[in-house]
This record gives structure tokens, C-alpha cells and sequence, in this order.
């Protein structure tokens, strides 16, 4: 090998230890690959096995134009072609003769193709030709292999470094996801608590007061508790295990009406006219209906939010549900300043967010595809800079066989479910920290319970225990001092029928081995006075709760 050639390697090396750009690379090696060769023209191709269509990066020589540089041959077509399927390297001595060959370029007539390969398979391509018969000497050949073999070490660390820049985006991703469980876990149980009381206290009055305007009232509190219960379970299960709430049919027509109903008049507010286009006849899908809502106010507020932003006079939002044979489809459509397609690519990414700082978590539109996807439907974004945005929600459709079954209709009133089960009528412990709960709960079980005792704390349930029997013991899991799971250990030993472990959250592993466990139930905050009565009562007569602890020994 001549110095000069020698010398041009080790500045390639250089580069590409230096973390240079693929196309300066490309472009070094392409110049010394030229130059040493005495070739007159050289180009480096790359090959796009998804289209099998052959692209030209990088050129060396003055007889290059736009057009010529633009040319896609396929795999398989021309003698770089051939080279792209056989991953062979390939020497023409006259292409006038050769059947491979395809006119690219005046004056040649030797050419030369060097494989470059990456992971065993055809990454690219040097290509070099001259104006003579017989060109390139076994020589030559040797040369622009090494010169290949550098090009696809280049790749190779660059590819290298993308997977270790993906592994180390990924890693800080989970770290924020894990940081954001701890801290919606940390804060569930508070906000839960008072939702609980909300709830119950609402679910006791409701339809009992006498007066119209007030059980409407307890009615509209009774369901934006459970709305805002929901969420929160929705927060939960996207910090950690993301799953899919109970579905059942509802009419997706009201669904859409009730977010209209909530969101218009802020909309309106801002001079912004709301449309929409809805069938007369119900559409029927198998959803969660918080659920399906909180996309939709998700997506009328976004793009309230969008018009407001960019100054838009005129502005508007519209909404219209369609119907294919299998799926509902709902459009959200602006008039906005519309996304362009670098910001599109990551909206529905977790923590991605365009507002100012404070002003958005960036979980919206993540949850909310999130949400889609639990229901076997998907969220999609269709937007030009300048032509608006919309995003077209689809959930299936319900099957025939689930037409009968209903999830709508007014929450049955409380009172139905207080009168005991015959005649059960338990001995019941109650024991939680929140004094509105206690109240609460004293309040739902005085006309069931034969005997009912209220504690603050584990320990002073345990000392009711010590000259009492229970059959029904309900405890909160957060407690000063013992938890509700440590009380249940310690109550073991006594002829409990039924225990009852109420908790904002519902995570902890601790708690999870509670589930299926016999005549032990797990309640989530806020729940519902009659699921909880229902659980409270059932199998009474059974034996003895069962330790866990017991049972994994």
C-alpha cells in the first residue's frame, strides 16, 4: 500500500473514533476511495430493504447532477444492484458487454462494486467507475474492500452508540415512571379518603331528603366522586400496571352528549362555537364510560386550548360519531394553528408536552390512547400546520350478543340494600383513621349490625376485640402505628366471619396477597355503600376468615 493511501485511513479511523457524522465518513472514504483508485467517478449507496430500492448518499466527481444523484434503482437492477442481492463484491472490466449493467453515467467503462455489510446482510454500497477497459487490478480490489470494511465499522458504531443513547433514554424513562408511581401512590391514599366520604356520604342521602333539588344535587356529587375516583385508579394504573377497568354497554351517543354538556360552556366562554353531528339511534359499544369521557374531554379541552393560544378568530370545534360495521367513530376536529409532523410523532409519548411548564403534565393524550387501546380501539392524530387538527377516537362496536346487557340507568338508591339478609345481623368492628369515615360507616351499618363498635386505630380495635366477638371486621389498610393487615394477623386467632380491607391504594404486594383469599375481600377508595354492603354480608355463615400468612407456610 502507498503512504498516501495509508495516511487517508488513519484520518478515516479518526473520524469515526470521533463520533463525525456517517456522511462526513461516508464522504472521506468515498474522496479516498476515488482518488486512490484513480477512479473518475464514485458514489456510496444505501440499501432500503423495506421499498428493496437503492438510494445514492454521498457522490465523488463533477458529472454528478440533482438528477442523476436522485436515481433509485432496485435491488437486483444494474451491477450495484446485483451486488445489493448477491453481497458480493463485483468487477466489470467493459460494461458495454456486461448484461448487468444499466447507462447511469457518459464515458464509463469499467466499473467496480464493493459490498459494504452490516450484521451479515448488505448495509451499502461503494461504487466507482473509469473511462478504461480493465480498470481495477486485484490490487485496487483489495483497497476498496479495507476501505469497506472501515465503512461498515462506522455503522456499526454508530449504530452502537444509537442503542446504548435508546437503552440510557429508556432507563431515565422508567426512573420517571417509577418516581411518578411512588408519588401517585404516596398522594392516592389522601385524595382517596376524602372522595371515599364524598361518595358515601352522598350515596346516604340520596333520593331521601324529600326535596327534588337536593337529591339532584347528592346525585351530581355521588357521580363526580366516582368520576374523580376513577381518574385517580386511571393514574394509578398508568404509573404502574396499565389495565383495563370492567366494560359494559353503553350508549355511546350519550356519552359523547354528557362531555359536550361539561365542557361547552367553557368552551363558549372563550368565543369558541362547538358542533356536532350525532346519530338519532343509540350506538352501542363495550366500554368504561368515565373512561371514553375523560378522552373526550381530554380532546375538546385541547383543542379549546389550541385556538385560544394561537389567536384564532373564528374559531371552532366540531364533533361527529360515525359507524363502520365493526368500530364508532368519534372525530374531533379545530380550526386551530395545527401540529406539525415532528411535534405529531410524540404527542402520544408520556411526558411529552408543547404548554409552558405547570401549565400540562404531558399524560394527557398518553393515558388516553392508553384508554382506547384497553377497549381494543386506538387514538390517531390527523393535522397540517395551518389546517387545524383532528383526532378521531374508535372503539368497537358491540357484539349482538351484548346488546341485552345495559350499563346505563340512575345508581340504585342505598336504602335498598340495608335491609340485612334474613336474618343476619352481624357483630361489626369498624376501625379507620378518617374521622368522615367513621361517620360514614357508622351511619350505613347502625341498621344492620347487632352490635357495632368504631375505632380509630389498631390498637384500639384490638382492645375492643379482647372482650368482644366480631363477625364482620372493616378496616382501613393506612393506620397509625399497626396496619389493617398486622390487626388481621392478630385477630387471627378469633372466629371472624368476614374481613373487609379498605384502601386508597391498592398496589402494595402486601395487599395483593389478600385477593382471592376466602371470605377476605379488598376494597378500593371510593367506593360504593351498596357494593360494600354486599361484600359486607356475604358468606356470613362460612368459616373463619384464613390467615395468609397461614396459608404461604
Amino acid at each position: 500500500m502507498d503512504e498516501e493511501f495509508l495516511r487517508r485511513a488513519c484520518l478515516i479511523l479518526r473520524r469515526i473514533h470521533s463520533r463525525a457524522s456517517f456522511v462526513e465518513v461516508a464522504n472521506e472514504i468515498l474522496r479516498c476511495a476515488v482518488q486512490s483508485s484513480n477512479s473518475h467517478h464514485g458514489s456510496f449507496v444505501r440499501v432500503d430493504w423495506n421499498t428493496r430500492k437503492l438510494k445514492i448518499v454521498a457522490t465523488a466527481g463533477k458529472v454528478w447532477t440533482p438528477e442523476r444523484a436522485d436515481l433509485q434503482l432496485g435491488v437486483g437492477k444494474g451491477i450495484t444492484g446485483y451486488v445489493a442481492e448477491s453481497g458480493e463484491t463485483y468487477s466489470s472490466d467493459d460494461v458495454r458487454t456486461d448484461v448487468h449493467y444499466v447507462p447511469v453515467l457518459e464515458t464509463v467503462v469499467s466499473e467496480l462494486a464493493i459490498p459494504v455489510k452490516v450484521d451479515g446482510r448488505v448495509w451499502g454500497i461503494i461504487n466507482l467507475d473509469s473511462d478504461k477497459v480493465g480498470h481495477y487490478n486485484r490490487t485496487t480490489i483489495l483497497r476498496m474492500e479495507l476501505l469497506a470494511e472501515m465503512v461498515a465499522s462506522a455503522i456499526e458504531f454508530r449504530l452502537q452508540t444509537e442503542r446504548e443513547r435508546n437503552l440510557t433514554a429508556s432507563l431515565a424513562e422508567a426512573e420517571k415512571l417509577s418516581t411518578m408511581g411512588h408519588l401517585v401512590a404516596g398522594i392516592a391514599h389522601e385524595v382517596n379518603n376524602p372522595l371515599a366520604s364524598i361518595l358515601g356520604c352522598a350515596e346516604l342521602f340520596s333520593g331521601s331528603t324529600g326535596n327534588t333539588e337536593v337529591d339532584r344535587s347528592m346525585e351530581v356529587i355521588r357521580q363526580q366522586a366516582k368520576r374523580a375516583g376513577d381518574l385517580v385508579k386511571q393514574l394509578l394504573s398508568f404509573a404502574r400496571v396499565r389495565r383495563p377497568e370492567d366494560l359494559a354497554t353503553a350508549s355511546m351517543n350519550k356519552v359523547v352528549r354528557e362531555s359536550l354538556d361539561l365542557v361547552s360552556p367553557v368552551i363558549r366562554l372563550s368565543s369558541v362555537s362547538l358542533k356536532s353531528n350525532l346519530p338519532e339511534e343509540d350506538v352501542l359499544c363495550r366500554m368504561n364510560s368515565t373512561q371514553i369521557q375523560q378522552i373526550l374531554l381530554n380532546l375538546l379541552t385541547n383543542a379549546e386550548q389550541a385556538i385560544q393560544e394561537a389567536g384564532v378568530t373564528g374559531g371552532e370545534v366540531s364533533v361527529s360519531l360515525k359507524t363502520t360495521e365493526t368500530h364508532c367513530h368519534i372525530h374531533i376536529r379545530d380550526n386551530g394553528p395545527g401540529i406539525d409532523e415532528r411535534t405529531q410523532a410524540k404527542i402520544f409519548e408520556p411526558f411529552f408536552t408543547t404548554k409552558e411548564t405547570g401549565k400540562g403534565t404531558g399524560l394527557g393524550l398518553s393515558i388516553s390512547k392508553d384508554i382506547a387501546h384497553f377497549h381494543g380501539g386506538d387514538l390517531v392524530c390527523e393535522s397540517k400546520v395551518g389546517e387545524g387538527c383532528q383526532f378521531t377516537l374508535s372503539v368497537p362496536l358491540c357484539q349482538q350478543s351484548d346488546a341485552a346487557e345495559t350499563g346505563e340507568g340512575s345508581a340504585t338508591v342505598i336504602q335498598q340494600s340495608r335491609s340485612p339478609r334474613g336474618n343476619i345481623h352481624p357483630r361489626v368492628l369498624i376501625v379507620d383513621d378518617e374521622a368522615p369515615i367513621r361517620w360514614m360507616l357508622k351511619r350505613l351499618f347502625t341498621p344492620l349490625a347487632r352490635t357495632l363498635k368504631i375505632a380509630g386505630s389498631a390498637e384500639e380495635g384490638l382492645a375492643f376485640a379482647e372482650g368482644n366477638e366480631f363477625d364482620l371486621v372493616i378496616s382501613d389498610f393506612h393506620l397509625p402505628g399497626i396496619d389493617g393487615i398486622e390487626m388481621f394477623h392478630q385477630l387471627a386467632h378469633m372466629n371472624i366471619k368476614r374481613f373487609i380491607l379498605i384502601t386508597g391504594d391498592s398496589s402494595s404486594s402486601r395487599i395483593n396477597r389478600f385477593r382471592g383469599l376466602e371470605n377476605v375481600a379488598v376494597m378500593e377508595k371510593p367506593f360504593e355503600l351498596e357494593e360494600l354492603v354486599e361484600q359486607a354480608l356475604q358468606d356470613l355463615d362460612l368459616p373463619a376468615a384464613q390467615d395468609p400468612l397461614a396459608l404461604s407456610s
